[in-house]
């Protein structure tokens, strides 16, 4: 409505305006006749003031609105969202020409829309799991229960004491003042990589012994904190803060530091304002620090940044992506996270490295449909030189088999054979599979780019003088290196040769300046001619803005115009309706059953008797199955999936119950059963597969599954680092019996660690090298999982 007034007002102003010259010609066909019998010099004046003013209008009224847009602003939270790619697989993969070659990391990635992300490449792992560690201030526990209702993420109450089972990568939140002695020994001693949290009004520099007084510590000696400092947080708006640490800051509000010493990250999130100023709303301060944990800058302190590269195009498939830049670093996390503000998220993989073979092309980029020559080399298992039958494939972006696993032949270890095939791609990037044992087992994957060539140059005048770079592309715009090259400059009318081009160019210097005006170079690569084109540009600003490109100054005022109209022709915000349910429709009265602890403990008892298990971790599912058969209440009554989960969390949290994965054990099981929660969702996964295929696994008093298949007799060590001594010595002494052996951890960091440890424990070389002559086989549970469908 006030901008329809407003246009009415500017019309009649402009009307009024355009009538005043001829005032006393009140007939109107002779005002009519008067007007379009002007010249066109006073039509096109008319014309010019009439535009003015509707201009000068519009920016008033643009401004008002934007005005009011910006105090309505004032004081309200930003908005974002959390929405992120998804990793399919990470891996190490072989890239670059024969002799020259190098592994990079390779994601295969899912994603809904178009992102630009960081790459960390990372000796740090990270899980989003999240620790939060009692408090002994009651107010403050009560907050942290609250907070853990906002946070999204897997998570679990500790107390300081159980610090050490906290797996490696976690996060670890840690709100009180004054560290305790857990803690304090746990920074100072324990080299486990995990990421600490610390929510805390004031930088926490004392510690408080066992049944003492608190002591200042020097843990956080070489932050240089600055203190009392007026700051201004994304989220959380303007506020005062006790302490911040500017050389390792996110927003002038977060603070990190990567101990690598120790082994930990330690991010300072102060809980902000000043003593009588601070946010006392938890949903508040949640939204901040998962603000600051979901943009992932923290993870710059950890490992080398990598540059940021666009993820695009993959709203239905799945893409493959190389980071191409200082890949030397061959480490176990990639970490990924968002530079869109409007989108935060971080992300992360384990890397496997395939290093069992090479294939590699004699040329790193190559022109489409074309023979091409791959050496290819097989590397054998641990000490064993038996030749093997291996196979290639070669994969698009998508993963859809272009070559389909073709037989090369037996190859001899250590000796690489040649294969040639003509290929008709289309330029992009794709993956060469070799693989053994009837495509099975993958030994290596490599990648190769089918790109044409792409020269650019440009002329540069600096101080020292004038020159021109030729620099290479391919077809997703990264340098590339090319040789034996001819290139013709026609100002000099010379051709020149090139061996060896890297990924820099080529700098020609110049001797005398060129006159203004466009300039091609013609080059020519294995028999194909390219030119790159190149303008110099008048030598005065004056000209260069005349003479130059005139083009960009009126792109500039179409500009404006087009912003201006676009802002005022935008339509209106379409109205949102909600539907107000009435009173007509009264609640449905139902009988409650208070679910209490003794109930919950029943009915696992109930399913173990039922299907004769023993200490066997029951799913949510199952449990519910077995309160059906604890209370004839509970035959007909639904059971609420959403409030048995809240309940199942809430016994898990007092410590009645343990969870992994999605299963839940009795707490005492762990005692009773010498397993671990983990050991026995393990070998519960594993037990079902096994009635899948008909193989019967059953768990033995000595940290072991026996099983019988066709193929004979095996034993199955479910790996727990705080047993790894006893598990070495049952497996050497098994080893002269014909059992196939195999050691399970439950992840990878698990499996990671079982082979750091064979290196200082008794009888731990001889497993290594048993492991690389592959007569004992170690997986990771799901890698076991998938293992057990390809083999049985």
């Amino acid at each position: 409505m006030k901008i329809q007034i407003l246009k009415n007002y500017l019309g009649q102003v402009i009307k009024a305006q355009t009538l005043k010259t001829y005032e006393g010609k009140q007939q109107t066909k002779e005002l009519e006749k008067y007007m379009f019998g002007q010249k066109k010099s006073d039509s096109t004046g008319n014309m010019i003031t009439i535009i003015s003013v509707v201009v000068i209008g519009l920016l008033v009224v643009y401004g008002f609105f934007e005005l009011v847009r910006q105090l309505q602003g004032q004081g309200e939270y930003r908005e974002f969202r959390i929405d992120p790619p998804e990793i399919v697989e990470g891996f190490y993969a072989h890239y670059g020409p024969t002799g020259n070659n190098r592994f990079i990391p390779v994601l295969n990635i899912r994603s809904k829309e178009n992102l630009t992300v960081q790459v960390i490449n990372s000796v740090h792992p990270i899980v989003k799991d999240f620790y939060i560690v009692k408090s002994s201030d009651p107010s403050l526990m009560k907050n942290i229960y609250e907070m853990t209702q906002y946070l999204g993420y897997n998570y679990r109450i500790i107390s300081s004491r159980e610090l050490e089972s906290v797996p490696e990568g976690s996060f670890i939140i840690y709100a009180d003042q004054i560290l305790d002695e857990n803690i304090y020994n746990f920074i100072k001693n324990s080299s486990k990589p995990v990421t600490i949290i610390f929510l805390s009004f004031e930088l926490p520099v004392n510690y408080r012994p066992s049944g003492g007084i608190p002591q200042r510590h020097n843990l956080f000696n070489q932050f240089p904190v600055e203190f009392n400092i007026r700051t201004n947080h994304p989220i959380l708006g303007p506020m005062r803060v006790e302490f911040y640490i500017p050389e390792a800051n996110i927003n002038n509000f977060t603070s990190y530091h990567y101990d690598r010493s120790r082994n930990k990250l330690y991010i300072f999130f102060p809980v902000g304002g000043t003593r009588n100023d601070r946010v006392n709303s938890t949903e508040t301060l949640v939204r901040g620090l998962k603000y600051d944990l979901e943009i992932g800058t923290w993870a710059n302190s950890i490992a080398k940044r990598y540059s940021a590269f666009d993820i695009q195009n993959i709203f239905e498939g799945v893409r493959f992506i190389p980071i191409t830049v200082e890949n030397r670093y061959i480490t176990d996390t990639v970490i990924l996270y968002s530079i869109e503000k409007s989108n935060t998220f971080f992300v992360s993989s384990n890397m496997f490295p395939y290093k069992r073979g090479q294939v590699l092309s004699k040329d790193m980029f190559f022109l489409p449909r074309t023979e091409q020559s791959f050496n290819i080399k097989y590397e054998p298992y641990g000490i064993r030189n038996e030749r093997r039958d291996v196979e290639i494939r070669l994969l698009n972006s998508t993963y859809d088999p272009l070559i389909k696993s073709i037989k090369i032949g037996v190859l001899d270890p250590m000796v690489t054979a040649e294969y040639k095939r003509v290929l008709d791609l289309r330029e992009g990037l794709y993956l060469l599979e070799l693989l053994s044992d009837g495509g099975s087992n993958i030994l290596s994957r490599s990648i190769i780019v089918a790109s044409d060539i792409y020269p650019y140059a440009e002329y540069r005048e600096t101080r020292q003088g004038r020159e021109i770079r030729l620099i290479f592309y391919s077809f997703d715009k990264s340098p590339i290196y090319v040789e034996n090259i001819k290139y013709y400059l026609p100002w000099e009318d010379r051709t020149y040769e090139e061996r060896f081009v890297s990924t820099n160019g080529i700098v020609i210097d110049l001797k005398q300046p060129l006159t203004s005006g466009n300039y091609s170079i013609r080059i020519q690569i294995n028999n194909q001619t390219y030119y790159a084109d190149f303008r110099v540009l008048p030598r005065t600003a004056l000209d260069r803005l005349l003479f130059g490109n005139p083009i960009s100054m009126v792109s500039i005022l179409l500009s404006i115009v087009l912003v201006l109209g676009a802002n005022y022709l935008r339509p209106k915000p379409p109205i949102i309706y909600s539907i107000d349910i009435p009173e007509a429709f009264p609640p449905v009265e139902v009988d409650q059953i208070v679910l209490d602890e003794e109930m919950v403990k029943r009915a696992f008892h109930s399913v173990e008797n039922y299907y004769k298990w023993k200490h066997i971790p029951l799913t949510e599912e199952e449990i519910s199955e077995g309160l059906r058969t604890i209370d004839v209440r509970f035959e007909n009554a639904i059971i609420d999936s959403n409030t048995l989960s809240i309940a199942l969390n809430t016994l898990t949290m007092r410590g009645v119950l343990k969870k992994y994965r999605d299963y839940y054990i009795l707490s005492e099981w762990e005692n009773e059963s010498g397993y671990t929660i983990e050991q026995l969702v393990m070998y519960r996964t594993i037990r079902d597969s096994g009635l899948e295929m008909g193989i019967i696994f059953e768990l033995d008093t000595n940290n072991r599954i026996k099983y019988t298949t066709e193929y004979g007799d095996g034993i199955i060590y479910l790996y727990n680092p705080n047993r790894a001594s006893e598990i070495i010595k049952s497996i050497l002494e098994n080893l002269n019996q014909d059992l196939e052996i195999v050691v399970i951890a439950k992840d990878f960091f698990d499996l990671k660690d079982f082979q750091y440890r064979l290196y200082f424990l008794s009888g731990g070389m001889l497993v290594a090298e048993y492991i690389r002559n592959d007569r004992i086989q170690i997986y990771t549970l799901d890698d076991y999982l998938q293992r057990i469908k390809i083999i049985y």
